[in-house]
């Protein structure tokens, strides 16, 4: 079995449909693929059994479908913990109906602005770094945020995502 992963990576959990349905196992599917705290692992699977004689439904009634849509909202609160820094769980921009872990741009600039992130296209030492981060942005545009961690006595840069 391949270990989990801390964060939810970036890119489409489910794409293409809006519908509660389809949308409520690909959260719950998502959610198999982080390391969840033992509260939230057993919040989702008490979701998922709730909800397992209703994959195979083809038409839920209005109760269930309202049912569902107030578990997912659940579901994305439980899970934007689990998402990287700069980063959002929800719809991407350019399609409302592609949902996922998408870069949170507008945040980004405001933390650069207020020092938050360094941001340059050179490698900064982070023991001279101020910021907890620093987005390097390449001349093809290609963007990476490092976050500024201790390793023993020094200040290393860790990558937390990368982006063409």
């Amino acid at each position: 079995m391949a270990s989990k992963l801390y964060r939810l990576k970036l890119g489409s959990i489910s794409h293409g449909t809006m519908r509660p349905r389809d949308l409520l196992p690909a959260l719950i599917d998502a959610s198999k693929t982080v390391r969840l705290s033992d509260q939230d692992r057993r919040s989702v699977q008490e979701i998922e059994r709730d909800f397992r004689s209703w994959w195979e439904i083809e038409d839920w009634t209005n109760n269930q479908t309202h049912h569902a849509e107030m578990v997912i909202e659940q579901l994305f609160d439980t899970l934007d913990n689990y998402v990287p820094a700069y980063t959002y769980l929800g719809s991407h921009e350019g399609d409302g109906s592609d949902y996922g872990v998408w870069i949170d741009w507008p945040a980004i600039e405001d933390s650069i602005h207020d020092g938050d992130i360094n941001k340059g296209p050179h490698y900064i030492n982070a023991k001279y770094s101020k910021a907890p981060y620093w987005l390097q942005v390449n001349d093809h545009g290609n963007s990476t945020l490092f976050r500024k961690i201790q390793r023993g006595s020094g200040w290393v840069w860790h990558e937390e995502w990368s982006v063409v």
